[in-house]
């Protein structure tokens, strides 16, 4: 097993790619996992992988499993939808614990261009001139980036003629500022699942439309259900998950099939042999924070342990945030204006317990929760309400 986390180089190289070992992208603060999670993905990763955890860190680990030829493959088609060759050159500035920040590297490693690493704590001004010295013609950021990137006002350099943007919903208002300054973006759909994207901006699009309708890669096959979400198919599609506790790693294969029925909603347009896609909503609470996916229903659930039993009511609720896409809410259901004092010694502990993107930006109270016929919590309506 490779180091979790090492200099570009080893990545960029065949012996990385072309060999059987199983690859954990580890988390830096994440703590080392078992043994037998690495005999369980070698059983079913025989030709070689790598093991991602998903995003967000509530609840019990949970990796996703793909095979390197299905990085490569996901690689190589988007390296022909941009005409990235080895004269290009990534900045790479996401973390390459996640897919988003390792599929650059198995870009690179394809097209021979050349990496240059900005993996130190996030800062637009960092990042700008580093983009600048290097001469990066090909980036890769999340919309909380961009909105920092924006904020500064700053022009792009000349040498730089592709910006990707994805893990996260992008703001049109947002977007439309970063055009008028000249940063050439293109919008991005994916996951984990899919080794990074699986549908993006065409890159003959008029960069001044929406830049939610974007075109799904040849490599998938798209349909949705019923509930128009989300069911794909296709050769980069991860084989599956690994759920890991103490005392066991737990296999949960994904059937090609079948192929993967995602909690995305989405809009699907075909057009002769293309198919655009329009993502509108996720259907199981799961948000996204700074490009990380968050479980409002385990966040919940932790703090209910927390809580003695006379607390009353209260609800977990995602604000729209400009920069951070969402910040969270806790709303307690209750006719005084000021929240229960044993907040304020139970929140510090709680937070201990998250991931710093996970933690509780504000409290509010209300007085009497909107709920359905059978008597559970109207969210939609309780958002409504308060925002």
């Amino acid at each position: 097993m490779l180091p979790p986390i090492t200099s570009p180089p080893a990545y960029l190289s065949a012996t990385f790619w072309e060999s059987t070992e199983i690859h954990i992208a580890l988390p830096p603060s994440h703590p080392s996992p078992p043994s037998h999670l690495l005999e369980v993905a070698k059983s079913h990763l025989p030709e070689g992988g790598c093991l991602f955890l998903t995003s967000g860190t509530t609840g019990t680990p949970k990796w996703v499993a793909l095979e390197k030829r299905a990085l490569l493959h996901s690689a190589r088609v988007v390296n022909a939808h941009y005409d990235i060759t080895q004269t290009d050159h990534w900045l790479l500035s996401l973390p390459i614990h996640h897919v988003g920040g390792f599929s650059i590297l198995a870009r690179a490693y394809l097209s021979g261009s050349q990496v240059t690493c900005s993996q130190s704590k996030w800062n637009p001004e960092t990042f700008f001139e580093s983009l600048s010295l290097s001469n990066s013609t090909v980036t890769s950021i999340v919309p909380t980036q961009l909105h920092d990137l924006v904020s500064t006002n700053a022009y792009p350099p000349s040498h730089l003629r592709l910006v990707l943007v994805g893990g996260g919903r992008i703001q049109t208002d947002l977007f439309k500022k970063a055009l008028a300054l000249g940063w050439p973006l293109c919008a991005t759909y994916g996951m984990t699942e899919t080794a990074s994207q699986i549908a993006s901006q065409p890159l003959e699009h008029d960069r001044l439309n929406d830049p939610e309708t974007l075109e799904v890669l040849p490599h998938w096959h798209t349909q949705i259900n019923s509930n128009n979400s989300l069911i794909i198919q296709g050769p980069s599609l991860a084989k599956g998950y690994i759920t890991v506790t103490d005392s066991q790693s737990t296999w949960e294969p994904i059937d090609p099939t079948i192929g993967l029925q995602t909690s995305d909603q989405v809009r699907l347009r075909i057009d002769g042999t293309r198919t655009f896609l329009q993502f509108l909503s996720r259907n199981d609470n799961v948000i996204k924070i700074l490009g990380e996916l968050v479980s409002i229903e385990s966040l919940e659930q932790r703090l209910s342990l927390l809580l003695p039993p006379s607390f009353p009511p209260f609800a977990i609720v995602p604000k729209p945030d400009p920069r951070r896409e969402n910040r969270l809410l806790l709303v307690i259901e209750s006719p005084d204006a000021a929240p229960p004092p044993i907040l304020t010694s139970l929140l510090p502990d709680f937070h201990t317990q998250i991931a710093p993107f996970e933690h509780i930006d504000e409290i509010k109270t209300f007085p009497r929760f909107p709920r359905t016929e059978l008597g559970k919590l109207s969210r939609s309506r309780l958002a409504a309400d308060l925002f």
